[in-house]
């Protein structure tokens, strides 16, 4: 785009930056490709007339590590507002828990998103030997061979009984899904700063199904327990921890409705009609 504004008739014409990861700090960059990846962003942010990032922390890292001018402007990855029928998502948790191997189950705890080896799913297995009657849904789709390894791990552990893996399902259906597990799980480790960083759309989903979460204590996640109270942070290193907060989310049913009340609130607010309004702002920065 910079390049073509050299070659525009108009050349009042304005350019977009819009990053929805924290660039310098995604996962599997090389030193070398760092250093290529500043020298090539730093040079071409600064010559973009607005500059929008996903959340907080990274625009601060950002508008830090350039010097920018102005910090850039904010706009969250929410999902629209999801209507929801209640029926429903009662067939949908009658057909997982009789997906399951075992018929004691009374808890489920789900991972929706992308399986990958990076996003705490082996840690939510090792918690899940610690709790009882408490089953796992792990939705999405990833590599065989992670797939196979998560299941190794399950069968090692001898939980495997507890654990479904339920392939992806189409996007308008995701909250049938979401809605009809207990808890919400997102508790990946800061394996590099752009998952320290992360504020991930499964988190606004959880909120849009009115499903409590376990999340790990980073500072973009905490924002948002802190903000709304709408669940637990943990130490996603700790499996004591997350298996101690799942078992608070069975067992403390005060506090489990607290969340589900506040997630109500929560779910008014954090969707995207209400975050496109941002966009308006463009109008002004140009």
């Amino acid at each position: 785009l910079f390049i073509s504004k050299f070659f525009l008739l108009k050349k009042n014409k304005k350019i977009i930056y819009d990053s929805h990861e924290f660039e310098l700090g995604r996962t599997g960059r090389s030193q070398w490709s760092r250093r290529w990846i500043k020298i090539l962003e730093g040079y071409l942010i600064k010559r973009a007339d607005i500059v929008i990032m996903v959340n907080d922390s990274i625009a601060d890292e950002v508008h830090s590590i350039y010097k920018l001018k102005k910090r850039p402007l904010v706009i969250r990855n929410v999902p629209h507002y999801w209507h929801m029928n209640s029926e429903i998502s009662d067939q949908v948790r009658d057909k997982l828990l009789k997906s399951f191997k075992v018929t004691s189950l009374s808890f489920l705890v789900m991972y929706h998103g992308v399986i990958h080896e990076h996003r705490g799913i082996q840690n939510a297995l090792r918690a899940l030997v610690k709790t009882n009657d408490v089953g796992l849904v792990i939705l999405g789709y990833g590599q065989a061979k992670t797939i196979q390894s998560l299941k190794g791990l399950a069968m090692d552990l001898k939980i495997e009984d507890k654990v479904l893996f339920h392939e992806s399902v189409p996007h308008e259906d995701l909250w049938k899904y979401v809605s009809a597990v207990d808890v919400g799980i997102m508790v990946a480790p800061a394996v590099s700063k752009s998952y320290y960083y992360g504020l991930p759309n499964k988190l606004f989903e959880n909120i849009q199904s009115l499903t409590p979460v376990i999340v790990s204590h980073y500072p973009e996640l905490q924002k948002i327990i802190d903000q709304y109270d709408v669940g637990l942070s943990v130490d996603p290193y700790d499996v004591d921890e997350i298996a101690s907060a799942i078992d608070q989310m069975k067992n403390n049913q005060e506090l489990y409705q607290k969340f589900k009340k506040n997630l109500k609130m929560a779910k008014e607010e954090l969707h995207w009609d209400k975050e496109k309004q941002k966009l308006e702002m463009i109008n002004q920065l140009v």
